[in-house]
């Protein structure tokens, strides 16, 4: 008889091969369908060739928007070393947007001050208490010393009457306005062409924008550029540039003692931020002196009309300078 006549329909379909015994039996042996074993196959095998050419796709065409974004640098370039600045302007504008990411250069900016500004704001609050806490030392002082004045006639001071000391709880600190956990610098957020690619084109976009005076925006581009690259030094020069066209020479100076402090090898590039850096220092030594005496005609103005009221005049008086110290007396 058939295995279905047997009640035993479906036997064949489902993979099991049927034995027949003598006196009417039946066993039934587990054989792997060949239909099964290649699904089992399938399954357990790596992931198909699809996923990688989709992957090959992605890079493919990632590999040939640089390319078109390294055309642009290339036409900036040119455009620079022709003077057209405006030109070379407009190219590294296009190499930037033509570059994909996460974010651009100037959405990392915004973070970064609104980092710094979280940063001023958690300093504030850690002075503030530092205040608070020296005012509350010195008020449990006078307390204390009033105490002790007050049992200077008694035999001996109590056990119990020692004295307070200010005491800080977990309650009262705020880990936010710890110092020391806090980063000390704004980390730029990964970008996969950043360093490589956009710092280069932000760094010569503000090559081109020092000719066109328009500091302010080449500081900005000198500021994404070391964002993604922090030992960039032509970018440290640039803005130092840019920083003593709109008189920071503070800041330029800071500028190019870092970029002394990372070129090692070139000597004659070297020498000429040497130049530059005793020009810059001379620079802000005038500038100081020029804004004390610009503070002390402000003082003797003020002097004189406070003093006016009672008939007197800093006339009468003379300012004299320390030439150790650089201050001044009246005499």
């Amino acid at each position: 008889s058939t295995p279905s006549e047997n009640g035993n329909t479906g036997a064949s379909s489902s993979g099991d091969d049927v034995v027949y015994e003598i006196g009417g039996g039946v066993s039934r042996l587990r054989v792997e369908n060949n239909e099964n074993e290649n699904e089992k196959k399938e399954t357990s095998s790596p992931p198909n060739e699809t996923d990688k050419d989709d992957d090959n796709e992605e890079e493919e065409e990632e590999a040939q928007i640089m390319k078109q974004a390294q055309e642009y640098k290339v036409q900036g370039n040119q455009a620079f070393l022709a003077q057209n600045w405006l030109e070379a302007y407009d190219m590294y504008t296009q190499a930037i947007q033509a570059t994909p990411g996460p974010l651009t250069g100037q959405e990392m900016l915004k973070q970064r001050n609104e980092w710094r500004a979280k940063e001023n704001g958690r300093a504030r609050r850690a002075l503030a208490k530092q205040e608070q806490k020296r005012q509350d030392e010195e008020k449990m002082k006078k307390k204390s010393n009033s105490k002790e004045e007050g049992n200077a006639s008694s035999s001996s001071p109590s056990p119990n009457n020692s004295t307070p000391t200010a005491t800080t709880t977990d309650d009262e600190t705020n880990k936010d306005d710890d110092p020391e956990s806090a980063p000390t610098v704004f980390e730029a957020p990964p970008h996969p062409y950043g360093k490589k690619y956009l710092s280069i084109y932000h760094c010569n976009r503000a090559a081109a924008l020092l000719p066109l005076e328009r500091y302010d925006e080449a500081i900005q581009d000198c500021d994404i550029a070391l964002l993604w690259n922090p030992i960039y030094t032509k970018a440290l020069v640039r803005r130092a540039k840019a920083q003593e066209a709109t008189e920071h020479y503070d800041l330029a100076i800071a500028d190019l003692k870092q970029a002394l402090e990372l070129e090692t090898t070139n000597a004659k590039a070297r020498f000429q931020y040497q130049s530059t850096l005793k020009r810059l220092e001379r620079l802000e030594a005038e500038r100081m002196e020029q804004l004390k005496a610009e503070t002390m005609d402000k003082l003797k103005d003020l002097g004189n009309s406070i003093l006016g009221n009672f008939g007197l005049s800093l006339d009468n008086f003379k300012a004299v300078q320390d030439p150790n110290t650089g201050s001044y007396s009246i005499s």
